[in-house]
């Protein structure tokens, strides 16, 4: 009996130390875990771009403001950026002369 008890108490003492040693590496692999969550957040989370804004430029045509609502539009068939526009007094004569959705007017 007093066989079977040190037997016992030697797995016992096995498991126990089995034990210790896979909480330490559990401990180990979570400060692992936390520094590489680290590295990668630093690294992966793609920065936002700066959604484009329209100019806040105005032009006058026949005596009235305007400005462009948009940051780009399509104009006979070319997409034709509001800033570039804003050069072309044709142009900008056409958009007011259609009521174009892309402008607007400034009271």
């Amino acid at each position: 009996m007093a066989e079977k008890k040190d037997v016992t108490n030697e797995r016992l003492d096995a498991l126990e130390k089995i034990m210790a040693e896979q909480e330490e590496t559990i401990e180990s692999l979570k400060a692992e875990n936390a520094k590489l969550s680290e590295q990668v957040g630093a690294t992966a989370t793609p920065k936002k771009k700066a959604k484009p804004k329209p100019p806040e430029k105005t032009f006058t045509v026949s005596g009235d403001k305007y400005r462009f609502q948009v940051v780009q539009f399509r104009y006979q068939g070319a997409i034709v950026k509001a800033v570039d526009a804003l050069d072309d007094k044709e142009l900008l004569k056409t958009l007011v002369d259609n009521n174009s959705a892309v402008i607007t007017q400034v009271k």
